[in-house]
Formats: C-alpha cells, structure tokens, sequence
C-alpha cells in the first residue's frame, strides 16, 4: 500500500470488491501490517458488501512510502475469476476528514506457500 498522502492514526482503508468468500462478517478479523505499528491488530470485514476497512494507528502511514497488510479469508468452494479490487480512504486531518477516491487494484496471480 502507498498514499501519495500522509494518513494519520484514526483515519481508515477501505477494500472493496473482495467477493466470493465463506468468511464471516465481523468487526474484529485479524489484521497484520509491516511495520507492525501501522494497523491496529483487527479490522471490520463485511461479507456481504466484500468491504474490509483497516484503521490507521497508533502511527501514521506516512506518503510515498510502502506499506505491507496482510489478513485471512477463507475463499469460497467454487472457482472464480480473481474479482477487481478496489482502495479508498477517509483521511483524518487535524481539521475535517477528506474522502480519497476509490481506486482499482490489479489482481497479484502467485502461489503462496504453505497453503
């Protein structure tokens, strides 16, 4: 993950479009970051919506600079297409919050070990 803006701890990272699980929803899946001081330890997944919204804290994610999350879900029993993912965020400033636009990912196809 890179912002080409400073997000300061409260604001959120919204992903959306991660359809076709089995996982429930839930306001407390684990979450991991690199550095481990960016994400809290739980993020809120919404089955339904496909939505997994990451707030930052207790540091800030600071621009230009890369950012490593990592979470579980448990794909669903059919095979599908890799879905088209989409980034937003709600970036909290020291006046009002602002509202970055969605903007799609491209699917990473790679095999990961161990699973």
């Amino acid at each position: 993950l890179v912002s080409n803006c400073d997000l300061l701890p409260g604001s959120t990272v919204s992903f959306t479009n991660l359809v076709g699980t089995q996982t429930p929803s839930t306001w407390q899946l684990a979450v991991w970051s690199s550095p481990g001081s960016v994400a809290g330890d739980y993020a809120a997944w919404s089955r339904a919506d496909g939505q997994l919204t990451v707030t930052v804290g207790p540091d800030a994610l600071r621009a230009n600079r890369t950012y490593t999350l990592w979470f579980e879900l448990r794909n669903s029993l059919t095979a599908q297409a890799a879905p088209t993912v989409s980034v937003s965020a709600v970036v909290r400033a020291v006046g009002p919050s602002s509202f970055m636009s969605p903007a799609a990912v491209a699917p990473v196809v790679a095999a990961i070990q161990g699973i």
